[in-house]
This record gives structure tokens, sequence and C-alpha cells, in this order.
């Protein structure tokens, strides 16, 4: 049964199994939010996030995103990449990650495919299925996982869910060649379904050419709905289709939208029990209603005779989600003496019962016909910009080491705008560097005066639409194309961080306590950012057991030695670089990689 008080977090269940490492990985998601997406690879590789001290520790995540960034692939809706809260130069390491996909609906799936190995181990897929975008959200959601290895023959269950991987790429119209090895292995991988249901699991892709069943259309004695956007039409045909006693729960807001001859299908309706609001994230992508702790989970139960079925995945109960976007869901199956209704419904302290309350209509709301009317003109805006013809190119600035970042618009984008006030910004300057697009003049080029590191394919919007009084304000990201990025950025981006002798000292300790327990003096060193607060000096060790610690790892994990080398050689590539070598560096590290290359010439 589904506990509310066993909450897995997001993050969790994106680790390796023991003594595994990330190859690739693929995710789609409606909404991105970049911050999130920056702490990402401390689960994939590192294997840990503590919170908001990570979200400091910019060498710490340089690492994991270097060792990750190249393996994964992020889908999702275009113009729903929200703008991060905090400032960093890192997030120039996901721009190739993210791929933003526009389609006739809404791209609305959540769901992550990624593959571990370990030597000399068989390879190990995890699929994640999820209700929760990549975002900070505190919402209920659901969450299911599957674990599976290589079979010797093919699996047919998994046709529709390879349709679906592969259908993502086409419609963000980007093949992806260093996939192929997921196509040819995906068909044999047997996934292991939890404890309590069946081996019978069934993938339901929905917006993806081939695939427009709707699964729940079918006969069924009981019936549960858990979601919390509802249209009265889809409702109607899923209870005539069934002609099951059916339960629904949902939002109130939504609850209050459906036709009174709808409810009245339903034996009983539920809400969240006093869900609060959410002062952390303002604006819910899904709605435009604030942010809550609210229900967010899309799940549908069906029970027919002995056997009960279980749906979770992306899709609302909602004619545009079954019918229109593209979206995913699991079917799962079991016996009903291991998961009903009245058992998911109990109040018993265990069950999700004991977080809902029966709903009950008060008066109708009234809909603020100008507030909504504003809310749609911005949402029609952020369409229009979503889908216009932006391009960046980079030049030479008028000073040394600095670089104007052009954006070219098309010079229709002035009338588009007259109804609304709308700016933009590259996200490695505050906002308050915006400049405002109804001001793009006659060459129809917005300019901003950037750092060599600071330079960004992600550009932040806000649209700001006035109806008297009334003021309704919209921001988000989009990864745009760019052109004439020197070829510097990144080894500028890592000086950034990489800055001075105690850092690279810090990154260096780093690296070789990965996995293992330091001496103290280590400890402190990567706690604190520096050496005690001391300056390094001019040795390269300072007084610390350096070389010992590379022995040690060159002999058990010479994989560390090949990250320490990635390093020091994108350091070395300019003489700004060079300088954060400690000045004895060399007479350490020389004799460790060249017995590391001859370990793997002899292989």
């Amino acid at each position: 049964m589904l506990n509310p008080n066993e909450r897995q977090l997001y993050l969790e269940a994106l680790q390796p199994p023991n003594g595994y490492s990330l190859d690739r990985g693929i995710a789609a998601t409606y909404s991105l939010d970049l911050l999130t997406l920056l702490i990402v690879p401390l689960s994939l590789v590192l294997y840990d996030y503590a919170g908001e001290d990570d979200l400091n520790d910019q060498t710490k995540m340089l690492e994991a995103l270097q060792r990750t960034s190249e393996k994964l692939r992020i889908y999702c809706q275009r113009g729903r990449i929200s703008v991060p809260k905090i400032n960093s130069l890192l997030y120039s390491y996901l721009e190739d990650t993210v791929v933003e996909v526009d389609t006739l609906g809404t791209f609305h799936p959540k769901t992550w495919l990624l593959r571990f190995t370990a030597e000399e181990l068989p390879v190990i897929y995890r699929f994640i299925c999820l209700s929760r975008n990549l975002t900070f959200d505190q919402s209920w959601d659901t969450l299911l996982v599957l674990d599976g290895q290589l079979q010797g023959s093919t699996m047919i269950e998994n046709k529709p869910l390879l349709d679906y991987l592969q259908g993502l790429q086409y419609l963000a119209g980007k093949p992806e060649q260093n996939l192929d090895v997921v196509w040819e292995e995906l068909s044999r991988v047997k996934f292991e379904t939890p404890s309590g249901f069946n081996r019978s699991l069934k993938f339901w892709p929905l917006g993806i050419d081939g695939y427009k069943k709707n699964p729940l259309l079918r006969k069924a004695d009981r019936l549960l709905i858990i979601s919390p956007f509802v249209s009265d039409n889809l409702l109607r045909d899923v209870l005539e289709k069934s002609g099951a006693n059916s339960y629904l729960i949902s939002r109130i807001d939504s609850l209050d939208q459906l036709q009174e001859e709808t409810l009245s299908l339903f034996e009983r309706s539920y809400v969240m029990d006093d869900p609060a609001v959410d002062e952390t994230n303002a604006e819910d992508v899904e709605s435009n209603d604030n942010s809550r702790s609210d229900l967010h989970a899309k799940l549908y139960i069906s029970e027919k005779g002995n056997t009960t079925k279980v749906f979770t995945g992306s899709a609302n109960a909602t004619n545009a989600a079954f019918y229109l976007n593209t979206e995913l869901l699991v079917e799962l199956t079991t016996d009903n003496w291991n998961m009903n209704i009245d058992e998911f419904l109990s109040s018993d302290k265990n069950l999700f019962g004991s977080v809902i309350k029966e709903y009950r209509r008060g008066e109708l709301k009234k809909i603020d016909i100008e507030k909504a009317k504003l809310e749609a003109l911005t949402d029609k805006l952020r369409d229009a910009l979503s889908n216009h013809h932006f391009s960046l190119n980079v030049v030479p600035g008028d000073e040394k080491g600095t670089y104007k970042m052009e954006m070219a618009c098309d010079k229709g984008l002035t009338d588009l705008l007259s109804e609304a006030k709308a700016t933009c910004w590259p996200i490695t300057l505050q906002s308050s560097m915006a400049k405002e697009i109804s001001e793009v003049g006659e060459e129809s080029i917005i300019s901003f005066n950037l750092s060599t590191a600071a330079l960004t394919s992600f550009m932040a919007f806000e649209i700001t639409a006035y109806q008297g009084d009334l003021k309704n304000r919209v921001r988000f990201v989009l990864n745009l194309p760019i052109e004439g990025l020197p070829e510097d950025r990144y080894e500028k981006v890592l000086l950034s961080i990489i800055s001075d002798r105690n850092r690279f000292l810090r990154y260096l300790i780093m690296l070789l306590a990965e996995g293992k327990i330091l001496n103290p003096d280590f400890i402190e060193i990567i706690k604190s950012g520096s050496n005690n607060g001391k300056p390094t000096g001019d040795r390269a060790d300072n007084g610390l057991p350096l070389m010992e610690e590379m022995i040690r790892a060159l002999s058990r994990t010479p994989d560390k030695i090949d990250r320490i080398d990635r390093l020091v050689r994108e350091l070395s590539k300019t003489e700004e670089g060079r300088e954060v070598l400690p000045e004895d560096f060399n007479l350490i590290w020389g004799p460790i990689w060249e017995t590391r290359q001859r370990m793997v010439s002899k292989k």
C-alpha cells in the first residue's frame, strides 16, 4: 500500500546501486528548475546531497557536473524552465544537457531511464516513472522505481517504452548517437516489479505515434481516480465505459469547477486535508494558482473481480492529457488482498486516507474575469516568445577578455508585446541587468557585455501584463542556439572556481576523499574550503600526505587519478591556470601519472 509516512526523496531514487556508476541517462519533465538539475549530479556520481551547504560548494558541484553532463539528456517543455533563484556560472555545463521540446499538445511526461555499469558485473537499467517535475515542488506525488537486467530474449512488453524514449528525441528534432547501445539493449531488459505486484508490467505512452488508446476505458467493478486536474468530459467517458462504483481525489479548486452532474457520478470525492501554501515556490507551473503542498499525484486504481490494476505516471484526468499531450503511464497488477480501494481510503495513519477529507461543495467561486484575462495574456505571450526564432551570437567586446552577446529578434516582436512589458537577461547576470525587448531598436538586436565565463545560451525572460490596478507576471528561461563561443569558456569557468592554490588543494583532496575516510587535516580542509585559513605556500603538499593518498588511489581506485589528470590538463592550458598549480606539484604528480599510463598500456 502507499504509506504517506514513507516519502522517498527524488534524488535518492537516482543513486546508482552499490559498486555501480552512471553510464548514461535520459529524462523527461514538463517543467525544469535549473538549480534542481544542478544538484542531480551529486546523487548520480557522488551519491549524496547535504542540502544548502552543497549549493555553496562549487568545487563539489563542478566535479559532479564534469562527470555527468555529457552522459545525460533532459527533455522539457519549451518555455517551462524556471529562472533559477541562485546565480552560478556552473549552469553553462547544463546547456547541452537540456533539450526543449515543442509539441502540438503539452510535453508532460516525468520519467528517467538510467544505465549503470560496473567492472565484471552485469549492466543494470533503472526506469523511474513519476508524477513530479524536476523542481523543488513539495506537493504529494508518486514515484515508481523499476530495476532490470539484460536477458537473452526480447521482452515484448518493453516495446512501448522503447518507442516512447526514441520518440522523445524525434519530438525534439535531435537524435542522439550515443544512445545506440540503449536502444539495442532495452528490448532485452527484464524490469522487476515492486514487492506485492505480479510480473505483469505494461507501459502506456500517450501522444507518441502509434499510441492513442486510453488505458482507462475498460470495464471495472470499482475505480479510484487521483488527479490534481480533472475535466468533465474525460471523467464521464471513463465512468461510462467502466460502469464502476467510483471515487475521486483531487484539488479543491479543480472540484469546484466540475459540473454538479459529473460530481454526482462518484460515490465520494476527496481533497487533501488543509493543504498549505508553499511560500518558497510562488508560481505553480501547471496552473495559475499559488503553489501549495497539495495533491500533484496522478494515480488510477481499478478493481475487477479479485484483481487490482494500478496506473501511475504523469497523465491528469483530463481530455488534454489522454488525447493531446505527450505523457506516460505504467500499469501494475496485483491481487485485491494486497491492494484495494477500501484500504487505500482507510483513515488508518499508515494509509493515504489519513491525509484526505471528504469534499463538500460550498458556494461556487466566481472567476475574476479580468484576472483570468491577464493570466491568459501572459500565457499567450510566453508561448509566443518560446516559439520565437531568437538566436545568440558572441563577438569580441571593447575591452580585452570581454564579449558582446547579441540576441537577434524579429522586427515584428515589438507589435506582439504591445499589451505587456517584456525583458530579458542572461541567467549568469542579476535580473537588475535585464533589458526591455520592446526597445530593441531598428537592428532588432539586444546586446549584453559579459566576461568569458558568464557567456551562456540560457536566456531569462520576464513578461508583465497590466489591466487597471491588476498585474500578472511570469518568468521563464529559454535555451537558445548560440554561435561564436570562445574555445576557452569552460577553462574560464573552471578558473573562476579553482582560482588559487588553496582551492586547487581542496579540489584535489575532495577527489581523493570520495568514498573513504581521510585524516582529520584533510577533512578540515574540505569543510573549510582552505588550508585552515592559511596559505598553502609553494610546496605542493604543505606537510600533508598527498603523495601517500595518491599512491593509494593509484592502487585501489585509479579512476581518481584519471580525474586529477583531467583537472591538471585543463588548468595547464592557460598561464593563469598554470599559476594555480603549486610550484612543486609536478614533483609528486609526474611519477604518479607516468605509472598510471603504464598501467593502462598493459591492459
